[in-house]
């Protein structure tokens, strides 16, 4: 297992008494969006395992699918990606809330208790992936 750091710093100033339109912007190690960092940082880290002889089979993550889909298509397309439990959660918590507008019976405690279950199954069925 290996982790990877990369800091993006952005330094804004407004005014400076010589010029009051001054803008800097100050970069440490990343020169792409924030966006682009996660699945890059994903990317490097599949690639130094495969040097070592390491193959990653599964990647568990949030719910965003641009480091899946950058892992997939320049270091192993065969890669299972697995939902940590914790975003499933949320979203399946926030898709219950819209429909609870519609469906007054979906109240807090419903939901709540939905989502408690929901949680059960999944951890009882260890093959559920993406």
């Amino acid at each position: 297992m290996g982790h990877e750091t990369k800091t993006a710093v952005n330094v804004h100033t407004t005014q400076d008494s010589e010029n009051p339109h001054h803008h800097m912007t100050a970069r440490r190690n990343w020169h792409k969006s924030a966006k682009a960092m996660e699945g890059d940082i994903a990317v490097q880290m599949h690639q130094e395992a495969a040097q070592t002889g390491l193959r990653y089979s599964n990647v568990i993550g949030d719910e965003d699918a641009s480091y899946i889909k950058q892992i997939r298509e320049k270091c192993d397309a065969t890669v299972n990606k697995f939902s940590d439990i914790g975003h499933v959660k949320r979203t399946l918590n926030g898709k219950l809330e819209k429909l609870q507008k519609q469906h007054k019976s979906l109240t807090l405690i419903v939901r709540r208790d939905f989502v408690k279950i929901f949680t059960y199954a999944v951890h009882f069925d260890e093959t559920w992936y993406e």
